[in-house]
């Protein structure tokens, strides 16, 4: 989460546009980042939402650096709006990522390639729309729910 915070600050200094990062959930480190990024104006902590949809309506790029993480499923909600990805090089992350077609691998202790990576997007829109569209084919492939289903029944069957 730390990272995610030193990240978004120095897109926010880099990046000259109004930018707004939004931290959806909580967990037990919620109250402590939010803490940490007081001084941050373009970062908002919402908290857990009903209205994930809506945020992903919104986004222009889905940022979730994790030193581990299982698969991942806000990166299916983002990938199934169409939203490019940047996502950490643990854990399925890079199950759903395609890097440099739907979104970019970074390695999670590599700040200004984090940074590289969602400026590159946030300037290109052309790029954007292309690597989110490759992305939402990406989900529509491989993630959807009935294929998910269809690989539980195989598995139990």
């Amino acid at each position: 989460p730390l990272f995610w915070i030193n990240v978004c600050e120095e897109v926010s200094k880099k990046y000259t546009e109004p930018i707004e990062f939004i931290w959806a959930g909580d967990g037990n480190l919620f109250k402590e980042c939010k803490k940490n990024a007081s001084h941050i104006e373009q970062i908002k902590f919402i908290g857990n939402s009903d209205e994930i949809d809506k945020l992903y309506q919104k986004a222009t790029v889905y940022f979730q650096p994790s030193i581990i993480e299982s698969h991942g499923i806000s990166v299916l909600g983002a990938m199934a709006n169409s939203i490019p990805c940047i996502v950490s090089n643990k854990g399925g992350l890079v199950e759903s990522v395609l890097n440099y077609e739907t979104g970019y691998i970074v390695e999670i202790d590599e700040i200004y390639k984090s940074v590289d990576a969602i400026i590159s997007l946030l300037f290109d829109k052309t790029k954007r729309e292309k690597m989110g569209l490759m992305g939402y084919d990406q989900y529509r492939l491989k993630f959807t729910l009935d294929i998910w289903r269809n690989k539980m029944d195989t598995i139990f069957n």
